[in-house]
């Protein structure tokens, strides 16, 4: 997935929202930083699909809370499965 931002498919506030998820990378390291690039492409693709405004909003933070739990989820399985948390 390529972000070729000159295009200007999207304006400088809907680019900031879908790429929100990105902030995963600073708490979240590698494991923060595929989920939130994983969140983050997808919401790009979903501000310029065919949804009204207000349904990509939406599905962006239902996709950028997403991102959030599965992190949560990878990182604990992670920390158990290494037994850094103990």
């Amino acid at each position: 997935m390529k972000f070729d931002l000159s295009r200007g498919d999207l304006n400088w506030p809907q680019y900031v929202w879908a790429l929100l998820p990105f902030g995963l990378i600073a708490i979240g390291g590698a494991i923060g930083g595929l989920c939130g690039g994983l969140a983050a492409g997808l919401n790009v693709k979903v501000m310029k699909g065919e949804l009204g405004a207000s349904q990509k909003y939406l599905v962006t933070a239902f996709g950028t809370v997403a991102a959030v739990g599965v992190y949560f989820v990878l990182a604990a399985l992670f920390i158990n499965l290494t037994g850094l948390g103990t």
